[in-house]
């Protein structure tokens, strides 16, 4: 069916804004997206909020950031699902 996952993660600290795009391989379109946080300590991922998820033709691309200032560690995660481009 030609469909492929693919997942891109920011860097894993305490900084309070994290950006990450995930690229389709060549001759693949986005066709579905997704983003996630990830903690170090789970109590602390309602720090963090999710502010953008914005498709491309064949990227995705997340913004997040701490609306609650936390020194734990947390990364941000963009998914796109490809497929192959007509």
């Amino acid at each position: 069916n030609g469909l492929e996952r693919v997942v891109a993660k920011s860097d894993t600290n305490s900084y309070y804004l994290k950006t990450v795009t995930a690229l389709c391989p060549q001759g693949k379109v986005a066709v579905g997206t997704g983003a996630n946080i990830s903690t170090d300590v789970l109590s602390y991922a309602n720090h963090v909020v999710i502010d953008e998820i914005r498709p491309g033709y064949s990227s995705v691309y997340v913004m997040a950031y701490e609306h609650e200032p936390t020194t734990t560690n947390w990364r941000v995660e963009a998914t796109a699902i490809c497929a192959t481009a007509p």
